[in-house]
């Protein structure tokens, strides 16, 4: 009923994309005239997405930029740039404490706290920053995506993570979040999808694992916790966890990802840590 003959009607589209994304100069002229081009969907997200495009116009270019953003609108969710932040394996805002063998592939840092100990026997590959200009600065860009975090809103969701979730913003119905098992995020083919998870507090369990499947990426998981965090042993854990309160890490855990808080201590039996792939 939108169209004739599989080209959209001026009168049957939104009235941004008339007054906004769609020049006026490249409508038809007359009354009930189509426009020539393509409609193409993009993405494989949530919402429907179309781009309409001139005729003669459609690109690789085009379509590699358009689908990116048209993922990212469709699902409601942009990544959170981490700023300078980025570059640290482990950030506190009191103390940092080793007491084994870990391997970390970033920068350790605290502000304003300036404690670290435990490295060695812990190891490095990043520099330590005890309360430097340099930790300070990362400090105020961790709070800052921290706040950004903090204005998404998201689905409800049980407390405790299991099965299969796709991307979005998921906030916990109860503000406790666990993972007492297999968590695996589907990315269903979008290397750009991100996933946001909200929360009081985070517990994983012992043994327990994040997954990524089918295109998900770690640099694009995020976890907002405004208390305690803590790995259980033996866990496999994905993204970058963002805090306010203490994380603590038990034995032989596993990070894909980054440990940052902005106002806690990060306390380690014994973490492996390394980046995401960018």
């Amino acid at each position: 009923a939108s169209s004739r003959d599989g080209l959209w009607r001026r009168g049957s589209l939104p009235h941004g994309w008339r007054r906004g994304l769609w020049p006026r100069a490249q409508w038809r002229r007359g009354r009930g005239a189509g426009i020539l081009g393509a409609v193409i969907a993009l993405g494989v997200t949530a919402a429907s997405v179309v781009a309409i495009v001139p005729a003669n116009t459609v690109s690789a270019s085009f379509s590699a930029r358009t689908v990116a953003a048209a993922n990212s609108w469709a699902t409601g969710v942009a990544p959170v740039p981490l700023g300078t932040a980025a570059g640290y394996a482990v950030l506190a805002g009191t103390l940092v404490s080793n007491g084994a063998a870990s391997r970390l592939a970033g920068n350790v840092g605290t502000s304003p706290g300036a404690s670290i100990t435990g490295f060695p026997p812990g190891q490095t590959t990043g520099t330590l920053q005890r309360n430097t200009a340099a930790a300070t600065a990362a400090q105020k860009d961790l709070a800052t995506a921290y706040a950004a975090l903090a204005s998404r809103a998201g689905t409800s969701r049980a407390p405790a993570l299991t099965g299969t979730l796709l991307a979005g913003v998921h906030s916990s119905s109860t503000g406790a979040f666990t993972v007492p098992g297999v968590l695996t995020l589907d990315a269903k083919g979008d290397p750009s999808a991100v996933f946001v998870f909200t929360s009081t507090t985070l517990a994983t369990a012992p043994s327990s694992q994040v997954l990524l499947v089918n295109g998900a990426a770690a640099k694009n998981v995020f976890w907002r916790v405004g208390g305690t965090a803590s790995l259980g042993d033996s866990s496999v854990f994905a993204g970058s966890l963002l805090g306010a309160g203490n994380i603590s890490v038990e034995t032989n855990v596993a990070v894909t990802g980054r440990l940052l808080t902005t106002g806690g201590s990060i306390v380690i039996k014994h973490l492996e840590q390394v980046f995401p792939a960018a």
